[in-house]
C-alpha cells in the first residue's frame, strides 16, 4: 500500500528511508560502516537501537519495489506498545548522536548529576565524520521518525491549550491533521485491487491515531526515562508475546498498560 509513496520519495530525493527489514550489500556496508581489519571504521555507534535509521542516513539506501520481506506483526497491543517504546528509545539515542553538542551534551550532564554515571559512549572518529558529512536529504529522512514522535507531544499540548482558551471549531485542526496523515496518503495509493485492505487500514489507523496524543506522549516519557537512567536493553518481540501467552491476560495487561490508563484519567 505504501510502495507508491516511497517510490515518489526516491524519485524526488534519489535516496530512500530504511526502517526495519532490508537487504544489505556487504561490500557497501563494509566500506561505509565496518571498514577492514587493517582500518576499522566502527561508524555505527555501539549503543544505537534503531541502527536501521542510522544506516539509512550514512549509506546509499534505495527502494526496490519488486522485492519484499515478510515480518510477523504484533499479535497483541502489549507487544506492539513494547516495540513502539523500544523504537522511541532508539530515536532518542540517535538524537544524542546526531546532535552531540546539544541534546547529547544535555544527556551526559543529566546522567552525571542525577544518575551519577553517564551511559552515553563517545562516538568514534568515523561516526563523528559520517554525521558531519550527512546531506540535507539524508538528515531529513533520518529525522523522520523523531519528527513523527514529536507530533504526539505537540498534539497533547494543543489539547491542553484548547481547555485554557476559548476557540472556535476546536476539533477542526485535529480533524485536518487526521485527514492529512491518515486518509490523504491512502487516497493517493488506493486502487480497485487494494480497495478493501486500504479501507481496513484507514479505519484501523483512525482508531489507533485518535488516542495517540496521550498514549504516544506517555510512551515517549517511558522511553526517555529508560534512556536517561541507562535502561537501553530490549526484549525480543517473540519473548514478549510468549510471556503474554503464559500469563493471565488481565493481570498482564494491567502490569504493562496501567501508565496509559492513569494518564488518560488525568487528562
Amino acid at each position: 500500500i505504501n510502495a507508491p509513496t516511497i517510490a515518489t520519495l526516491v524519485s524526488l530525493y534519489d535516496h530512500s528511508p530504511f526502517f526495519g527489514k532490508g537487504l544489505i550489500r556487504n561490500k557497501g556496508y563494509h566500506e561505509k560502516c565496518l571498514g577492514v581489519p587493517e582500518a576499522v571504521l566502527d561508524t555505527v555507534p555501539v549503543d544505537v537501537l534503531s541502527h536501521d535509521t542510522y544506516e539509512a542516513a550514512v549509506m546509499d539506501t534505495m527502494f526496490v519495489p519488486d522485492i519484499y520481506l515478510i515480518e510477523d506483526s504484533c499479535s497483541n497491543f502489549i507487544s506492539w506498545s513494547s516495540r513502539e517504546t523500544r523504537w522511541n528509545k532508539g530515536e532518542l539515542i540517535l538524537a544524542a548522536h546526531f546532535w552531540p553538542n546539544s541534546f547529547g551534551k544535555l544527556v551526559r550532564r543529566f546522567q552525571m548529576h542525577v544518575v551519577g554515571v553517564t551511559h552515553f559512549p563517545e562516538d568514534s572518529e568515523a561516526a563523528t565524520q559520517a554525521v558531519a558529512n550527512l546531506s540535507k536529504v539524508a538528515r531529513h529522512l533520518a529525522h523522520g521518525a523523531l519528527k513523527t514522535m514529536s507530533t504526539k507531544l505537540v498534539l497533547l499540548v494543543y489539547c491542553f491549550s484548547c481547555e485554557l482558551c476559548q476557540m472556535y471549531y476546536q476539533r477542526l485542526p485535529l480533524a485536518v491533521v487526521l485527514f492529512c496523515i491518515v486518509i490523504l496518503p491512502k487516497m493517493t495509493t488506493i486502487s480497485w485491487e487494494n480497495k478493501s485492505i486500504s479501507f481496513v487500514e484507514i479505519v484501523a489507523s483512525i482508531c489507533q491515531f485518535t488516542p495517540e496524543a496521550v498514549v504516544g506522549s506517555v510512551r515517549i516519557m517511558k522511553a526517555l526515562h529508560g534512556y536517561l537512567w541507562g535502561n537501553v536493553t530490549w526484549t525480543p518481540q517473540a519473548a514478549i508475546e510468549a510471556e503474554f501467552m503464559e500469563s493471565n491476560p488481565w493481570a498482564h495487561a494491567i502490569k504493562h498498560l496501567w501508565p496509559y490508563s492513569l494518564a488518560s484519567l488525568i487528562v
